[in-house]
């Protein structure tokens, strides 16, 4: 019997290639993002707010989507082919800044970009955005810190600890909730972000 040549055999070697990644699924990708368009302050003198890239605790940080199976298990997955179309750490600014664009006595809200001139500073840290699979539901927690600084001193903290809970078997379902609950955190802050802006 004839010995395969280099060419047929490379070539038998690439079809082989291409059928296994003809069996692997698309990989889905995700944002986190305002339901609405921001709207435009109320008051043009309002203060300039500049919000700096989030710090992101890991494995938050990295492209998928974590969960876990159990609420007090300490064994955590990544979604495989489910990820988020951009660092969270850049998505989050954009995010709180589309969100808090109609808050009052706030001419701009924006994430920080070079050379921005900006009253105040808004830095944030995300401990966890994640879901978790207990009994035939799925939860998502969230769990971060905000502060609000002048001229780089302090003037502002808060901790936040929200959740929500859902039945589905879809992961676009589970980042929608994601989405929400980080929503109803803005919305919750919003009142005393307002009054520390006002008292400074």
């Amino acid at each position: 019997m004839k010995a395969p040549t280099l060419a047929g055999a490379t070539a038998f070697a690439f079809l082989l290639s291409l059928a296994g990644c003809a069996k692997q699924p698309p990989t889905h990708y995700y944002l986190l993002e305002s339901a609405a368009p921001p709207t435009v302050a109320a008051s043009a003198d309002g203060v300039r707010v500049g919000i700096r890239s989030f710090a992101v605790d890991s494995p938050y940080d990295e492209a998928g989507i974590v969960y876990r199976v159990g609420s007090a298990k300490p064994e955590i997955g990544l979604y495989a082919y489910h990820e988020w179309a951009a660092p969270l750490s850049r998505m989050l600014p954009r995010l709180f800044a589309d969100a808090l664009s109609d808050t009052a006595g706030v001419a701009t809200v924006e994430p920080v970009v070079p050379g921005g001139r900006y009253d105040f500073h808004l830095d944030g840290r995300l401990i966890a955005l994640e879901e978790v699979d207990i009994a035939e539901r799925q939860e998502v927690r969230l769990r971060m810190t905000l502060q609000l600084s002048r001229d780089g001193t302090e003037i502002w903290r808060r901790s936040v600890a929200a959740e929500g809970s859902v039945t589905t078997d879809k992961v676009a379902r589970i980042v929608e909730l994601m989405n929400e609950v980080l929503l109803g955190a803005v919305e919750d802050l919003r009142p005393d972000l307002e009054a520390a802006l006002g008292a400074h």
